[in-house]
């Protein structure tokens, strides 16, 4: 019984984030023909997200510490800002490889992993944005 319950709980999380994570599958899925084709637009889709986010995440620590520099309180900004960093590449890891673990034995599991890291990836690059100024 708990374990049809934690199932049923996994699928549901699954479906529950599959709208967050469904952009680069669909686009890949659409360009793509055969599994292997799929997961190597998944990477390159991936890869290109993480590169803006690197080069986001050096200009937010540049600002972050021009804040440090001109602010009189010691509010570690570059500091703080780089903790942020670290966690969010922690959570995003494990969420990820959450995603992976639901798709069971799958040959998809890879394939949904990939997908979100991207999407996280490139949602933390719209947040970021607010901050590189």
């Amino acid at each position: 019984m708990l374990r049809q319950f934690s199932l049923v709980f996994v699928m549901i999380l699954v479906m529950l984030s599959a709208p967050v994570f469904a952009s680069s599958l669909a686009d890949c899925s659409e360009k793509s023909e055969g599994h292997q084709a799929l997961s190597q637009c998944l990477e390159q889709a991936y890869q290109q997200a993480d590169e803006e986010l690197q080069a986001l995440e050096k200009q937010v620590q540049g600002s972050m510490a021009e804040l440090d520099a001109i602010s009189s309180a010691d509010i570690g900004a570059e500091a703080a800002f780089s903790q942020s960093v670290t966690a969010f590449r922690t959570w995003r890891e494990q969420q990820c490889r959450f995603v992976m673990a639901s798709y069971g034995s799958g040959s998809g599991a890879g394939q949904g992993y990939l997908d979100c890291m991207e999407a996280l990836t490139s949602q933390q690059v719209d947040r970021l944005k607010e901050y590189a100024n």
